[in-house]
């Protein structure tokens, strides 16, 4: 009984923690436990959070946009982890741009319509033609350039707009999307800088006060390097009420915008051996035999080789190598350009041995005196097609029209410029001339233009529609050769690989702590590298590449300082061991893990005010600025031009502190020293002139002010953004899924 008094004594409670109890009864039939701990814990399954909402799926749309754009710009199918990392920084600025600057601009009143997202497509094509075109449209050009040729990728981006929702179209404007998302978002930042600058006032009165401070002066300058080997003896010991001191006056400086960790890296270069090196020449002198006994198109075939490469290359372009894959475009080896040049026609390339790193074989086929590019105008007569469901002529209409223009532009009666207007597929460009070169062109199509002669006219048969070329100008003939090169990389054998692979396993199975890790990598003689203030988003440590997997296992949960990791293998040819050495929290640092930095900083900053002492005492004693500068093997600058409101590269690298204290002498007088930030100065001013009259709207002077207030270029728009950035919530989890 007394139990039953107790439960009705505290029914309501009881009843909520009931109902509490079912939920979480009913969540768990619902979904599976990872889906409750979702539920539950959101926040630590997340990317991260911006203003309170989650970012995952907008994280995730436009890192793919981003990683799409990157490999149209680059012409590359796969990424580096040094390129994946910049990406992603990519990704996460502009989600907080567009939180901030996009805000910004909402509430100044602009919304970007499509009608002004097509007004600045349309001033993005207007500039492909020109010598400066936008970079994101010409990689999307070029992409596709070497895709379909030319003219095909010339149709496909005049009509990429208006044939959205084909599907034939569907992957191609997808790309096109990204870049236009891409350029629009750039605008923004543009448009929101342009505000920002516009919107800073500087008063007149403060306008004026700066063309009256801004003197001019010329002096004898001696510059002293305060880390010269004769003032090597110089005491510039601090102590540590000094440090501690100046922690407390500066701290905030010190400041980790994010946690770091130390980590060290025991590599094991994934290298051939002699044998493997030996191994590898004989297979490529037996390829090169076989080579040698066959035909071309027999030894591609029995070899799984890509047919034959029929373009011609000059000297100075890559080099094209025929792999099981396709063909690939290196960068060209001089010395074996030489050999290809200057051999006979159908001459055997011998195997040659590039740095130990690759050999080459093969054989060059033709030569000849062509043009390198050919510049043409072009109109369009498309005609309807699976592909252009938009078209409005028969194939055989767009072919007599075709014909008929051609026949109308040579009869000179008009202008292919003057037609441009109605043949464009729709499309009004600004320009329909372009440069094309062999090495981007269908090789028919580039041989019909040289065979076309110089104002004369080709009707081109291309998918959907056909397209009427007047060449207008060819560059002059240079020397151009066909070749089939192959290639065969001098790499580590299987058996030097797990050779490897065992030593590092014997090294991370015999350390438990960071000590014992370096103790074991010395007595092996393994090369330890050491990665400092390592973020958690970073793929590389110290330059060295490709090591995201590392960094993410450092940042893992149960992972800290001392730990020794198992063996990884990189992608840039290494099999590494690693362990966290130091791990440094985000916020303000201890004193103590910022000691010996300060102890550096302040050391050098009191030992160059003790240089300025010694070198003010020597020129005080009778010595000249001639004969300290060749003491100190340092130069003395006669009648150096010195501005007080000029900027350190306009000073003779005189930094702006010590400026302003030179400044302050008047002309006439005795030499004076000063301390800058990494150097003693010393000079004798020879003249000293009156700032020059304010100018009468004050213009130049605010200008001047504007570039000191607010800097030049892209620094100010990151500051800008970096301000906006206090204002928001921001949290980064993206660390817990970039593995």
């Amino acid at each position: 009984m007394a139990a039953i008094g107790s439960i009705r004594k505290h029914g309501v409670l009881l009843m909520i923690i009931i109902g509490f109890a079912l939920v979480l009864f009913l969540l768990t039939g619902l979904f599976d436990g990872n889906a409750l701990n979702r539920f539950l814990y959101a926040d630590q399954y997340s990317k991260g959070k911006v203003n309170g909402e989650y970012i995952d799926e907008k994280y995730n749309t436009l890192y793919d946009e981003l990683t799409m754009l990157y490999k149209i710009l680059n012409n590359k199918s796969t990424l580096e982890e040094s390129e994946i990392y910049f990406i992603h920084e990519l990704t996460w600025e502009q989600i907080i741009a567009e939180a901030t600057v996009g805000s910004e601009l909402e509430s100044l009143g602009i919304i970007y319509t499509d009608a002004m997202t097509e007004t600045i497509m349309d001033e993005v094509y207007a500039s492909l033609p020109t010598n400066q075109p936008n970079n994101y449209l010409m990689g999307l050009f070029q992409y596709l350039s070497e895709r379909f040729g030319v003219e095909q990728a010339q149709q496909i981006l005049m009509s990429i707009r208006e044939a959205k929702d084909e599907p034939s179209y569907a992957q191609i404007y997808a790309m096109y999307k990204v870049i236009e998302n891409r350029i629009v978002f750039e605008s923004k930042l543009q448009t929101y800088q342009g505000f920002a600058a516009g919107s800073v006032n500087f008063s007149d009165e403060l306008a004026k006060k700066t063309a009256a401070d801004n003197k001019t002066m010329t002096a004898k300058l001696l510059t002293i390097n305060p880390q010269h080997t004769a003032f090597a003896e110089i005491d510039a010991t601090v102590s540590d009420k000094e440090l501690k001191k100046f922690y407390e006056d500066n701290k905030i400086r010190y400041k980790n915008r994010e946690e770091t960790r130390d980590i060290d890296l025991a590599l094991f270069p994934i290298m051939p051996t002699t044998t493997d090196k030996l191994n590898i020449e004989d297979k490529v002198r037996g390829q090169f035999e076989r080579f040698q006994a066959s035909t071309i198109d027999s030894f591609n075939r029995n070899e799984m080789f890509s047919q034959l490469d029929s373009v011609f290359h000059k000297r100075g372009d890559n080099l094209a190598v025929n792999t099981k894959n396709g063909y690939v475009s290196i960068e060209n080896i001089d010395t074996l350009e030489k050999i290809i040049f200057n051999m006979s026609m159908k001459g055997y390339i011998e195997p040659f041995n590039y740095e130990d790193k690759t050999w080459f074989y093969g054989q060059t086929l033709d030569a000849a005196y062509r043009p390198d590019s050919v510049m043409v105008a072009f109109l369009i007569v498309d005609y309807r097609s699976s592909q252009n469901q938009s078209g409005t002529r028969t194939k055989k209409q767009a072919r007599l029209e075709a014909d008929s223009l051609k026949q109308v532009l040579e009869s000179q009666t008009t202008s292919i410029f003057t037609l441009r207007p109605s043949y464009m597929a729709g499309n009004n460009i600004s320009d329909s001339t372009m440069w094309v070169d062999e090495s981007r062109t269908i090789r028919t199509l580039y041989n019909s233009f040289l065979e076309t002669p110089v104002g004369g006219l080709y009707v081109h048969s291309a998918q959907s529609a056909f397209i009427v070329y007047q060449v207008l100008e060819k560059t002059a003939p240079v020397e151009k050769r066909r070749y089939a090169l192959y290639a065969e990389d001098i790499q580590a054998s299987e058996e030097t690989v797990n050779a490897l692979r065992t030593q590092a396993q014997k090294l991370a199975a015999s350390s438990t702590t960071t000590a014992e890790f370096i103790t074991e990598a010395n007595n092996a003689g393994v090369q330890v590298l050491n990665g400092k203030s390592i973020g958690s988003m970073k793929a590389d440590i110290n330059q060295f590449s490709n090591c995201r997997a590392v960094v993410a296992w450092a940042f893992s949960e149960n992972i800290g300082k001392n730990d020794v990791s198992d063996v990884f293998k990189l992608d840039n040819g290494h099999f590494v061991v690693a362990s966290v050495v130091n791990v440094t929290p985000q916020g303000i640092p201890a004193f103590e893990d910022v000691k010996d930095q300060i102890a550096i900083e302040l050391g050098n900053q009191k030992k160059i005010e003790l240089v300025r002492e010694k070198i003010a005492s020597e020129l005080s004693g009778g010595k000249s600025l001639q004969d300290v500068g060749t003491a100190y093997g340092a130069g003395v600058m006669e009648g150096a031009a010195l501005t007080y409101l000029g900027d350190q590269g306009q000073n003779r690298g005189v930094d702006n502190g010590a400026i302003g204290e030179m400044f302050g002498k008047s002309a006439n007088t005795e030499t004076q020293t000063m301390a800058g930030k990494n150097s003693v100065f010393a000079l004798a001013v020879e003249n000293m002139a009156d700032a020059a009259p304010a100018t009468e709207d004050l213009q130049q002077e605010k200008f001047m002010l504007r570039n000191i207030c607010l800097g030049r270029g892209s620094r100010n728009e990151y500051s800008i953004i970096l301000s906006l950035k206090k204002h928001i919530e921001i949290k980064d989890n993206r660390a817990r899924f970039y593995r």
